[in-house]
């Protein structure tokens, strides 16, 4: 039998997942953070929830959003049909990519685009994959320009009149249950972070049903 890798990854307060479920099944529009900063969420099936929080952004991207969904094989609910070149990429990336893929169902309206499709995400956040199996529903997760500048990791970095418009905010530090952590790896940590990259928008790939697919964003 093939040994389970051990998981290292911050454990989540499970009063914060609930919480954050909670919020979601009530119809509130949420900041809240993924893979180290903050974006825009509800519930994807929800519509009065999305229309809410796609008016709170304008962008001049064709997609600034995307359908969260916490496993690949969980796109099959949501899509009529995952074409094979999707599974090849889901497999074979390196990095989280997000598919553009035809005839989705089962989510709100206004996540379809005027060519009958919606771009899909597999997150390997934590946090978000823990909220949206909970949820048992996937999740709109959208980022345009109501920041004041780029991708933000603190809440500061996002504008004020966007924060007094959502219904609630989920902050990174709720997400991470608080372990004593040695004064060296503290300092290891400092190393690490001031060495952080830039965040690099993932990759849009849209893959029609006939298998041709096209790149949008590398």
């Amino acid at each position: 039998m093939k040994k389970k890798k051990p998981d290292n990854r911050p454990r989540v307060p499970k009063e914060t997942i609930d919480k954050t479920v909670d919020h979601l099944k009530k119809g509130h529009t949420l900041i809240l953070p993924m893979d180290g900063y903050y974006y825009l969420c509800c519930d994807a099936q929800d519509i009065e929830a999305v229309e809410k929080t796609l008016g709170l952004v304008t962008s001049d991207e064709a997609i600034f959003y995307e359908v969260l969904v916490d496993k690949d094989h969980v796109l099959e609910r949501y899509v009529e049909q995952v074409p094979d070149p999707a599974w090849n990429i889901i497999d074979t990336s390196k990095r989280p990519v997000t598919l553009v893929l035809d005839k989705p169902k089962n989510i709100a309206p206004a996540l379809i685009l005027e060519d009958n499709s919606t771009p899909f995400k597999i997150t390997y956040d934590r946090f978000t994959a823990l909220v949206t199996s909970k949820l048992r529903s996937p999740l709109l997760i959208a980022s345009s320009n109501f920041l004041k500048g780029n991708m933000p990791e603190k809440l500061e970095d996002i504008s004020q009149s966007l924060i007094d418009q959502v219904d609630s905010i989920i902050s990174i530090e709720d997400t991470t249950e608080k372990i004593e952590v040695h004064p060296l790896e503290k300092e290891a940590q400092k190393g690490s972070n001031k060495q952080r990259q830039r965040h690099q928008p993932t990759s849009i790939i849209k893959i029609s049903n006939n298998g041709i697919f096209k790149i949008i964003r590398k």
